[in-house]
């Protein structure tokens, strides 16, 4: 049986993926448009890596939803009835990969920093953390290269890829999925103990608090990265629904991201002003601004000048009277 014949035979192993995946990936984008907008009028109290940091997978994010409506409409529209053509890799089939690094590398970098410093600042964790990163990014690389250089033909059952590309691709979503895996246990760990005193208030609270610390610590990127090895493991190309969960992968991370920045300025916004000092009530501004200069310089006078109220009309004084 040829390839054709068997995505005929079970369109919903190969052909729901994708139709899932754009579905998905529209209701995640206006996820990131929405915290996006809300970061973004509080930007500038972030530090410009932040900044630039969000930008950048916003940018990668958007690219990636536009690039799967252009496959889906090049493979259901414009060769409307060709199977043959969804075995043709197009550009942004063959980039795949490189975009969700793109989306994930930053994410995990702040995450492996978060993780760092909750951890006392463990080189430990960091150099561990950090190597798996690493393994993840060159992986996913040389994948996109193999991927570049791949041409899937119709004929026979599903097709072999070329060692190199299987290997890569392999060892590409072990490594994320065990780094996600190792990320989420020590945020998840931290978080909870640190914020389990606020929980007995309010029921609305905990599961608000619940679910912020979840999205805080990656669970569900690191749950579609474990998803997608284990049916890739599993079903291997007799089933693209690891695609699915792995096209899906990058824009949760951006979403863990920004809600984690969110949050962060929420608190700050919570936080109670400063009170004003006695000093600062009982005296008008002037005598107040006396007695900082005076006390920058090193003498505090005796008899801080202090304003007279303004003459009245008599008017107004016997009205006041």
């Amino acid at each position: 049986m040829s390839f054709v014949s068997t995505i005929q035979s079970h369109p919903v192993a190969f052909l729901a993926p994708g139709f899932t995946s754009m579905a998905i990936q529209s209701f995640q984008t206006g996820v990131l448009v929405d915290l996006s907008v809300k970061f973004w009028s509080r930007a500038h109290r972030e530090s410009l890596a932040i900044r630039f940091m969000v930008a950048f997978v916003s940018v990668v994010a958007f690219y990636q939803t536009a690039a799967t409506f252009y496959v889906m409409w090049q493979n259901n529209v414009v060769h409307y009835g060709d199977w043959t053509a969804l075995l043709v890799l197009t550009w942004p089939d063959k980039l795949q990969n490189l975009v969700t690094t793109s989306l994930a590398f930053p994410v995990q970098a702040f995450l492996i920093r978060r993780c760092w410093m909750l951890t006392k600042k463990s080189w430990l964790a960091l150099v561990s953390l950090t190597g798996l990163l690493l393994v993840t990014i060159i992986a996913n690389i040389l994948q996109t290269a193999a991927m570049l250089e791949l041409y899937v033909t119709p004929g026979g059952s599903p097709p072999h890829f070329k060692l190199p590309y299987i290997q890569s691709f392999v060892v590409g979503l072990v490594s994320t999925a065990v780094l996600d895996a190792v990320l989420t246990i020590i945020l998840l760990t931290t978080l909870w103990r640190s914020r389990s005193s606020i929980y007995s208030r309010r029921f609305r609270r905990t599961i608000r608090r619940l679910v912020l610390i979840s999205w805080e610590a990656a669970v569900l990127p690191s749950s579609s990265a474990t998803i997608s090895v284990l049916l890739f493991i599993i079903f291997g190309n007799n089933n693209f629904w690891y695609l699915f969960f792995q096209a899906i992968l990058g824009k949760l991370y951006a979403i863990s991201f920004l809600i984690t920045l969110n949050a962060r300025l929420d608190q700050n916004d919570d936080r109670p002003p400063p009170r004003l000092t006695e000093i600062q009530l009982t005296l008008p501004p002037t005598g107040i601004q006396d007695i900082v200069n005076s006390q920058s310089s090193g003498i505090i006078p005796s008899n801080p000048p202090i304003s007279s109220p303004p003459d009245l009309p008599i008017g107004k004084l016997a009205t006041t009277s």
